[in-house]
């Protein structure tokens, strides 16, 4: 499963890989957390990956996630886990653009806290 962690907030794709997944026949499910959490339906790319869109979650730290997938074949659930965190936006550096105070964006500097 990738990414290995993200955002309390949720809203992140989590993909997964499987041999031989046939779009419109097969169906794959994810669970974020324990038994009773809605079971989120994926979107099948292709033959090989499926995502899930990750929920707004009510806890932070390790959050187990149950990947079942549905084939004519059989049944299987796969287990991962997810580090569920909050992050705080840091501005790098601070710059003075006439007379105000401007951020200055920049992708990793983000930080887990």
């Amino acid at each position: 499963m990738q990414p290995s962690s993200g955002s309390v907030l949720g809203g992140f794709q989590v993909s997964t890989s499987s041999l031989c997944l046939t779009p419109g026949a097969d169906t794959v499910t994810c669970r974020f957390g324990s038994e009773g959490a809605t079971e989120i339906t994926a979107t099948i790319l292709d033959e090989y990956r499926a995502v899930c869109v990750a929920p707004l979650f009510t806890q932070t730290g390790d959050i187990p996630v149950y990947v079942t997938i549905t084939t004519s074949s059989g049944t299987k659930t796969r287990t991962g886990q997810l580090y569920v965190g909050t992050y705080v936006f840091r501005p790098r550096c601070l710059k003075w653009q006439s007379g105000l105070l401007s951020h200055i964006y920049t992708p990793d500097s983000a930080d887990t806290t």
